[in-house]
């Protein structure tokens, strides 16, 4: 297909293109790939002042992503839409883009609008359109790594994935907020039980590669860790995070106890603790380190795979969402429906051109005997002490989206609201 024609046929559209990461990804797929991308927002203005100061071939136009009202109409000579906006309500952009059958990519960090989407697979494959949602770092590129993790264990009996970060200035404002909210109640298994926790809740040392070393991880609800039962037939696993600052990550472990959490819906402690927070973050790097780390043990072998860069976050996740639209580009064939990144993507394909950009990505195969006390369960049979005892349903029946997607538990929001960047 010539230059021209692409554009004519096919126009991408990058929704929250004036932000960090949609800028990134916006202007490599015009100097990168040749298409002719659409900026969209709410924000006309800046939809606009971003396409006049590129100087590329971007045009802008104007919706909102939480309101269904303003999609109709705006979808005129656009075969790929890549979203990079939050979303506050329900997954309304990619049920717009499957009524048009139209190719689809989200970097949604959230695991309603992740699992809203998925439950649109057979209008999707009604329909003919083909989206993959989840597709950044976190999740996104660390779902490629556990499949590879996975496959190599063979039958994993349980998979971890572990996301070190910089918490700065330098740190988006959504991003923040996502990373310090207490309030975010999820399911986890252990063995045949399953119960509830928080983010922060819980702690564990882990040993990163070098030069990172042994850090303080604490559980926490990024999505990825809720489809790999299904996706890769592993039952346990579990997401941590790290922070790059000590001090942060203690005292959002110490705010996380049940009984200081309680005290976070004042609205005085919440200030309190806003305060001891800020100069926290404020005193921290700019907040663009990062690394990636997953490990899958099987009965015969424990694979970890990690994965860090010289560039930042928002840099790596806009060069894995570039390399993917290449790799769509070569006229890789793809099943209608909505996908998640390891269901239909592989590790290897990625590894020449994230390495070309910075990104180091390593595996290596651990002693099985030293790995066994690094996992939450290994015999798969002990009921976890101090917690009470439950069958859930999703432990023998097997399902692409967890039925409590339609009612994610979630307690009164009490992040620290205090904190201030500007």
């Amino acid at each position: 297909m010539s230059e021209e024609a692409r554009s004519r046929v096919l126009h991408t559209m990058v929704v929250g293109g004036y932000g960090r990461v949609g800028s990134l990804v916006a202007r490599g797929l015009v100097k990168e790939l040749g298409h002719h991308v659409i900026i969209a927002g709410r924000d006309r203005d800046r939809a606009r002042d971003f396409s006049t100061e590129s100087d590329l071939r971007i045009t802008d136009r104007r919706l909102d992503v939480n309101n269904p009202a303003s999609l109709p109409g705006n979808f005129e000579q656009v075969g790929l839409i890549i979203n990079c906006a939050g979303q506050r309500k329900k997954p309304y952009l990619a049920a717009a883009a499957i009524e048009k059958g139209l190719r689809y990519i989200d970097l949604t960090v959230d695991y309603q609008m992740i699992a809203g989407t998925i439950a649109m697979q057979d209008r999707a494959a009604e329909k003919g359109a083909r989206l993959i949602v989840g597709c950044g770092l976190s999740p996104g590129l660390i779902n490629l790594m556990a499949g590879f993790a996975a496959k190599v264990a063979q039958r994993a009996e349980a998979l971890h994935s572990y996301t070190h970060l910089e918490v700065g200035t330098n740190t988006s404002e959504l991003r923040l907020r996502e990373l310090l909210d207490l309030t975010c109640q999820f399911p986890i298994m252990e063995g045949r039980y399953g119960r509830a926790t928080t983010n922060y809740a819980e702690s564990r040392a882990i040993d990163f590669p070098a030069p990172l070393g042994r850090r303080t991880a604490y559980r926490f609800a990024f999505p990825d860790q809720f489809f790999y039962r299904d996706t890769l037939d592993v039952a346990n696993c579990a997401s941590w995070l790290s922070l790059e600052s000590k001090g942060l990550g203690a005292l959002l472990h110490g705010l996380a106890k049940p009984r200081i959490g309680r005290l976070m819906g004042n609205r005085r402690f919440n200030a309190l603790a806003g305060r001891l927070a800020g100069p926290l973050i404020k005193g921290a790097h700019e907040g663009s380190g990062w690394m990636l780390m997953v490990k899958a043990a099987g009965k015969h072998v424990t694979r970890r795979v990690a994965a860090a860069g010289r560039h930042g976050v928002a840099e790596t996740a806009a060069r894995f969402v570039i390399e993917l639209v290449r790799w769509l580009d070569t006229g890789a064939e793809i099943e209608p429906g909505v996908w998640l990144p390891e269901e239909i993507l592989a590790l290897d394909d990625f590894i020449d051109p994230m390495t070309a950009d910075g990104c180091r990505i390593s595996a290596e195969d651990l002693p099985h005997d030293t790995a066994a006390a690094d996992w939450l369960v290994r015999d798969g049979h002990e009921e976890p002490s101090g917690h009470t005892r439950i069958r859930p349903s999703w432990v023998t029946e097997a399902t692409r989206v967890p039925p409590w997607s339609n009612s994610w538990p979630r307690l009164k929001p009490r992040a620290l609201t205090a904190v201030g960047l500007s």
